[in-house]
């Protein structure tokens, strides 16, 4: 009767499953949540059932159920709890790897020849930053017609033995002969040799006598050289220790092999290990050309003559060739809306790498991780376009593997271990993993917990001691069930999972490309009209359309 006194405009934008630190559609006890001990819980918490959780983790944001909320300890609610929410719909797995399939490349990966997707950074312009068209993605498939000893090799998995209360890895054991040792400096590069390449005078040489300053202090007698369980815990306990998956460039001297000349070839006169023979050769780093067919045997441990032996060699797996860039594919292309690059594989896959741009991976699968997983622009110092995001997104698990990348091993002798026989792989205690994780049907977690080691030796992370170090995640997960990351028993197995949000998807609302969004929406702004402008519809829509904004959209 009077008009229209005011109108107000509010602008909303929907929130993704990336804004909370972990959202859940069932949790039901405390021992499936993956934090213990004095916690904290950085991000939002949601759960479509009901949130119970040990009332020693503390939380820094709000908590809402669907049912009721089991923190009896007010004091560890920094903002108070919602119980009895609305519930938000979870996707329907086949609906939403549909939708990414249509929307995407997709990568066809066969059960009998398990693949593993390596993220790279490529620095075109050389002006060490790492640009959105910098990203690329590279495809190692393993032979063997998925035979478990080519998957061990593919995620850096050795046997392990028990001995005690304790399991070890065998200093002999294949994957710690060719796939772990150190990095060591040559002419102002680091470069990484393979423990069984310490045994070659080349390798020696410069390690003792090479430009720069070697990663550790080095041993004055030549037990590096020798064949033995205490060589290998020597240079498996430099600071810059490291393991890597199989057909990773850094395995090239004992995975690529030559004949006497130095030729690279695949028959049975190729034994030598890449750079015995050529000077050229003796070098393995990130920028090395890649085998395209990887190599693999026991090396014998001759000093001067050294070879494949133990039988014939052969493949280990080899590189997908998916574009010009022999075995890369960069991910610019794969983006066709200006929103990141979309890839859909349609089974399991194993997962690591520096991702460069915005990405999202779809798995008809299950997901492994099996190698640190980070952003080039590191953790939460992107630039203001928040240029690398990752999402993840899998019908089955997502979880990080029981490697020797991941978990710290005791190194030991399968004849008998002793308590002086023992030390932690490398110097690292943390696993580092950049960006948001949706497992549609499963849980996010960690496989296993069972690399059993003492509390003496065990790492320390944030006062807590367990055998698996933190595991540093930035970003957020969302699962349809709940996994421990590590339990709080006398053997400190597993790892403390570490969770920092990653403040570009939930502060500034940006998110990989596709991840899905919820039924809950942030007001952005409100806006009250006066009632001059708001006299006729026709004037109505005039003024919101000049309010119209025209920048980027999350």
């Amino acid at each position: 009767a009077s008009g229209t006194r005011y109108v107000r405009r509010v602008d909303l934008r929907r929130m993704h499953f990336g804004e909370w630190s972990f959202m859940n559609n069932y949790a039901t006890s405390s021992s499936s949540l993956p934090f213990f001990n004095s916690a904290f819980v950085p991000g939002r918490v949601h759960n479509n059932q009901g949130w119970v959780t040990i009332t020693q983790a503390s939380y820094r944001d709000s908590i809402t159920s669907a049912g009721t909320i089991g923190v009896t300890n007010a004091s560890n609610l920094r903002t108070g709890a919602g119980p009895n929410q609305r519930r938000i719909p979870w996707p329907n797995p086949d609906t939403l790897l549909t939708t990414y399939r249509l929307a995407a490349d997709t990568f066809d990966i066969s059960s009998s020849r398990p693949a593993r997707v390596e993220f790279v950074w490529l620095d075109l312009d050389a002006d060490t930053v790492a640009d959105r068209d910098e990203g690329f993605m590279r495809i190692f498939e393993a032979a063997g017609n998925g035979d478990d000893s080519f998957i061990d090799r593919i995620e850096a998995r050795p046997q392990t033995f028990s001995s005690g209360s304790n399991d070890y890895v065998d200093w002999d054991d294949r994957i710690i002969q060719n796939q772990c040792g150190a990095f060591y400096r040559r002419n102002s590069v680091w470069q990484f040799i393979p423990v069984a390449t310490h045994r070659t005078t080349w390798a020696d040489s410069l390690i003792r006598f090479g430009a720069g300053v070697p990663a550790a202090p080095i041993p004055t007698s030549g037990n590096l050289r020798d064949n033995s369980s205490a060589a290998v815990r020597a240079i498996l306990s430099a600071p810059t220790a490291r393991c890597f998956p199989s057909g990773s460039p850094y395995l090239v001297n004992t995975e690529r092999f030559t004949d006497n000349g130095g030729t690279v070839g695949i028959g049975s006169s190729f034994t030598r290990p890449f750079g015995v023979r050529n000077v050229a050769h003796r070098y393995g780093g990130q920028d090395t050309t890649f085998s395209t067919t990887a190599r693999q045997c026991n090396l014998d441990n001759s000093y001067t003559n050294q070879s494949c032996s133990g039988g014939s060699i052969y493949t280990v797996g080899s590189w997908r060739t998916l574009s010009a860039v022999s075995g890369r594919e960069a991910l610019r292309p794969l983006d066709r809306n200006g929103r990141g690059a979309v890839v859909h594989f349609d089974s399991d896959i194993r997962l690591g790498g520096v991702v460069a741009g915005r990405v999202s991976i779809a798995v008809d699968g299950a997901v492994s991780i099996v190698d640190h997983l980070t952003y080039a622009g590191g953790p939460n110092t992107q630039r203001s376009d928040c240029s690398h995001l990752l999402g993840v997104i899998a019908r089955s698990f997502i979880r990080v593997e029981e490697n020797l990348i991941a978990h710290r091993a005791r190194v030991g002798s399968g004849s008998g271990a002793s308590s002086n026989s023992v030390v932690m792989l490398g110097g690292a205690d943390h696993f580092p993993l950049h960006g948001a994780f949706l497992s549609i049907s499963y849980y996010f977690g960690v496989e296993g917990n069972d690399f059993r080691q003492s509390n003496s030796n065990t790492s320390n992370c944030e006062a807590s001691s367990v055998s698996m170090g933190c595991i540093r995640h930035l970003g957020s997960t969302a699962s349809s069930e709940t996994r421990t990351f590590s339990t709080n028993d006398a053997q400190g197995r597993g790892g403390r999972y570490v969770l920092t949000p990653d403040a570009c998807m939930e502060t500034s609302g940006y998110r990989p490309p596709l991840y899905p969004g919820s039924n809950r929406y942030k007001i952005l702004r409100s806006v009250d009209v006066r009632a001059t402008h708001a006299i006729s519809d026709a004037a109505r829509t005039a003024y919101f359309a000049s309010l119209q904004g025209t920048s980027d959209i999350p």
